[in-house]
């Protein structure tokens, strides 16, 4: 399958949206932009680029909206476990929906074809922009004297996650996990932010994630 010709819908949820291309400039209050997610006509508008990297840096910018709007959450009065939890999940259901959209995201450059690998079994480690975590399965986690489903060791670099619950809630726990390593890597704290700026940090990071990881995104599309 060619990865360079974007896809023109996308579903998320029970929502399934439009991708344009526009050659003409796109306007959001009163500013030009590089991209605009109108919920209400269920579409995603983004300026034609030469730049393959600018176009997919902007899909996942307005992605990212998109789950925020299917979600339903305010990221700038939620805490911290809570932003990477919606996020996850959104993107999760994301993932498993529109392999066509993940392919084109991986692709470098424009005469690119992306084969990803059939992966049933977890893989053990991820890449993070320079960090590598290692996916390590626990019999029991504690976290504020609770249990919980999954924990990140920054210091050591592992991402550690209880492996007996259905695989959907499985892969939901690590990726909320996923999501905080990204906010790691780009020193950014989202509490109390601006949604705006939230999205942006984590557009940047997210695309790099999805280049870096194709057996990891594999495994999440095949179970």
């Amino acid at each position: 399958m060619a990865s360079t010709v974007m896809p023109s819908t996308m579903l998320i949820g029970p929502y399934r949206f439009k991708v344009l291309l526009k050659d003409t400039p796109l306007i959001h209050d009163g500013k030009s932009c590089l991209g605009l997610f109108t919920p209400e006509q269920q579409e995603i508008s983004i300026k034609d680029s030469r730049g393959l990297q600018r176009l997919q840096q902007t899909f996942v910018h307005e992605l990212l909206h998109a789950i925020h709007y299917y979600r339903s959450f305010e990221p700038s009065i939620s805490d911290y476990d809570e932003i990477m939890d919606e996020f996850g999940r959104g993107f999760l259901l994301f993932v498993k929906n529109n392999q066509d959209w993940i392919r084109w995201m991986m692709a470098d450059t424009y005469s690119s074809r992306i084969e990803l690998p059939k992966v049933t079994d977890i893989p053990g480690l991820i890449t993070v922009g320079a960090y590598e975590y290692d996916l390590v399965p626990e019999e029991q986690l504690i976290k504020d004297s609770r249990e919980v489903m999954a924990d990140t060791d920054f210091e050591g670099l592992k991402i550690k996650f209880y492996p007996h619950r259905g695989i959907n809630m499985v892969q939901a726990a690590i990726l909320m996990h996923v999501f905080g390593a990204i906010f790691n890597y780009r020193n950014f704290n989202p509490c109390g932010k601006d949604t705006e700026l939230i999205v942006e940090e984590l557009a940047l990071g997210l695309l790099l994630f999805i280049k870096q990881n194709h057996m990891f995104i594999s495994w999440l599309i095949n179970n």
